[in-house]
């Protein structure tokens, strides 16, 4: 009686909880319910053994066909539907960003018509930096990264083939060697450059190893013909002089294995971001399936600001098991990718172990952390300084007669004999140059620092204290790059001439007017006519005297001072507070110890009592001046944004760093 009653009211505490009887899943509850009650008073109430026997199977329940049915599949592909369900996520999700990250940063694949040309349409013949001859057919069969430039190249050049030195390793390190890509320096100066210098251009890029980089010559008609075939461009090199300085395309070209022009890449972009897209071009011509597999490598395994490292595991397992269920080739190539992996994060962890070996203490570190401080502390003592003194004229002055004597002609390699922002103006044997009247004082006000802060290089201090008068101005921010090592040595400092001259005769008469002395003098320090337009609008700051330059009439004090020179001036500050520093002389501007555009309108009026020099007045007469003058008139903005980056580039000049990529505020 006892069991009876149980068995009723379990049986009718599962009736209330059955389904509803045209359920499919019914049967399926009153199984469960059957084995659950089973199960528990298994040992309480003990039955015969056919009449408690559970079903060991799906088809022993007790369910319709199509109900086994639905059950055998759900079972089956439920899993298998949310792993590819999430795997495809993941990585739709990784070549997305993998690709973002690539495709901008920086990077141009498109390019104008008439930039790249196609050099499997004609044959060409050049002479390898071994002296032998090279052709179009040596080429077939290989992908070539070409780099047009020539050794004397005291700038540009010596940025570019250090980066192709850089693309070669990357690639290497991504198994593509010289084999499938040769990265190829050609040179355009048919006068000058030889397979032997060539050659040995070539080793201060590649630790000795010539083979990898491919350098290229030849005579004037061939080259000509190769950049013609090519649709690059380049100066023809004067005939009677041996100083000279070509101008050319810093485009990187790069061709197919059938010696077809395949792309082109950008100048500001670094050696990793080419190295990326140069394996997606190469895994281009391999199929999609390759291109898909080299997206998804540079997302999960270059890429480590993207993915963290437990992320990008659990990512390439995904792949592993997506790719598993296409074919057995795929499973081979997320092999490869997955070994790549662990490939990386061994060369990581041998590198930073290599690194706290050489330097255990991080010296280095060290020293930036604590220069970098000391320039900030320095920064605002400037400011503090400026502000009182009303100096911001004479110091950004100072700072460009420091880099303004440098000539790229004997380049950066032969510091500091190249000149340039080096510190070596303090000295009294350049401070006697004629150019350099009146720059004593400024050199004066700057000691007192230089004392506080011994640590701080001379080249730096001047360079802080000219970025920080023209921002005190209400000039633009200008970011510059620190850790200039100085000049040691009065001995050190470069000849009197280099900077240039305001009125006729131009560089003693050699330069008929004043645009080919601007163009002079600047071009050596590797400046374009934008970049001379926009430097020249800095003379919004600061005036002339009689005593130093000699070029104007007005001098010292009030009494020979103009009305916009006077120490009484109004409005001449860009704050509007009163004070003009010591008073006198000519200036160029009317507000002139505002940083603005206002030079380029106040040349163009040609005002009696405002200074016209004809180095000024030159930038409204020559055609290539004029349109940049006239832009920078209009539009203040951009006048500043250029002259950020001229000033920024100015500042670096002939300097060497320590580190020797310096670093920033």
């Amino acid at each position: 009686m006892r069991s009876i009653a149980y068995n009723n009211s379990l049986h009718q505490t599962r009736s209330c909880w059955r389904p509803h009887q045209h359920s499919p899943f019914a049967s399926l509850f009153e199984s469960q319910w059957r084995l659950a009650s089973t199960t528990t008073h298994k040992s309480k109430y003990k039955a015969s053994t056919s009449a408690k026997k559970l079903p060991n199977n799906i088809n022993q329940w007790n369910l319709p066909h199509r109900h086994r049915a639905l059950l055998r599949w759900l079972g089956y592909w439920s899993p298998r539907i949310v792993l590819i369900i999430w795997g495809v996520g993941f990585v739709a999700a990784g070549l997305y960003i993998g690709k973002k990250s690539i495709d901008t940063d920086g990077f141009t694949t498109q390019f104008t018509e008439g930039t790249g040309g196609d050099v499997g349409m004609e044959d060409w013949t050049m002479i390898d930096h071994n002296g032998e001859q090279f052709c179009k057919d040596d080429t077939v069969g290989k992908y070539m990264l070409i780099y047009f430039g020539f050794t004397f190249c005291p700038d540009v050049c010596p940025i570019e083939m250090k980066k192709l030195s850089e693309i070669a390793d990357r690639l290497k390190e991504k198994g593509i060697g010289l084999d499938i890509v040769q990265p190829t320096f050609v040179s355009v100066d048919y006068r000058r450059d030889t397979p032997d210098m060539i050659k040995n251009y070539i080793k201060e890029y590649v630790n000795g190893d010539d083979k990898k980089i491919l350098g290229l010559c030849g005579t004037r008609d061939q080259i000509e013909h190769y950049a013609r075939v090519m649709k690059t461009y380049f100066s023809d090199p004067p005939q009677l002089e041996e100083d000279y300085i070509l101008e050319h395309s810093t485009y990187m070209y790069f061709t197919g294995k059938d010696g077809a022009f395949k792309n082109l890449t950008n100048t500001e972009d670094g050696a990793e971001v080419l190295a990326n897209k140069i394996a997606l071009w190469v895994a281009e011509d391999k199929g999609k399936f390759s291109k898909m597999t080299e997206q998804v490598k540079q997302a999960f395994v270059e890429h480590d600001a993207l993915w963290p490292w437990w992320l990008r595991q659990k990512g390439m397992q995904f792949c592993s098991c997506m790719f598993f269920c296409v074919s057995e080739k795929p499973v081979e190539v997320v092999r490869k990718i997955w070994m790549a992996l662990q490939t990386k994060q061994q060369h990581r962890l041998s590198k930073l172990i290599g690194h706290l070996q050489s330097n255990p203490t991080s010296a280095e570190s060290e020293y930036v952390a604590h220069y970098r401080q000391k320039l900030r502390e320095l920064r605002e003592e400037l400011k503090k300084f400026i502000d009182e003194n009303n100096c911001n004229p004479i110091l950004v002055r100072l700072a460009w007669h420091d880099s303004g004597t440098y000539d790229r002609t004997i380049g950066v390699n032969k510091f500091p004999q190249c000149g340039g922002a080096n510190g070596s103006i303090r000295f009294g044997q350049e401070l006697a140059h004629g150019a350099n009247a009146g720059l004593k004082k400024a050199v004066n006000f700057l000691k007192p620092f230089k004392e506080k802060y011994p640590e701080i290089s001379w080249a730096d201090l001047i360079q802080l204290a000219s970025v920080t008068a023209i921002e005190h101005s209400g000039g633009p921010l200008i970011p510059i790059r620190f850790g200039r090592v100085d000049t040691e040595t009065e001995s050190q400092c470069p000849p009197e001439g280099n900077l240039p001259d305001a009125e006729p005769p131009f560089a003693g008469g050699r330069d008929p007017d004043a645009a080919t002395h601007l163009r002079r003098v600047f071009y050596r320090m590797g400046f374009d006519d934008q970049e001379i337009v926009a430097l020249s609008g800095a003379h919004t700051l600061g005036r002339a005297f009689k005593e130093r330059s000699g070029t104007v009439k007005e001098g010292y004090g009030d009494k020979k001072a103009t009305r916009f020179t006077r120490s009484d001036a109004k409005g001449i500050r860009h704050d509007k507070k009163a004070g003009v520093g010591m008073s006198g002389g000519r200036s160029w501007s009317k507000d002139w110890l505002t940083f603005n555009s206002g030079y380029f309108g106040d040349v163009k009026s040609e005002h009696e009592q405002l200074l016209q020099l004809s180095t000024d007045r030159v930038l409204f007469v020559d055609a290539e001046f004029k349109k940049h003058a006239l832009l920078y008139l209009q539009d203040e903005a951009k006048f500043f944004e250029d002259y950020v980056k001229a000033h920024a580039k100015l500042s670096e000049c002939g300097s060497k760093f320590r580190p020797s990529q310096g670093f920033y505020l």
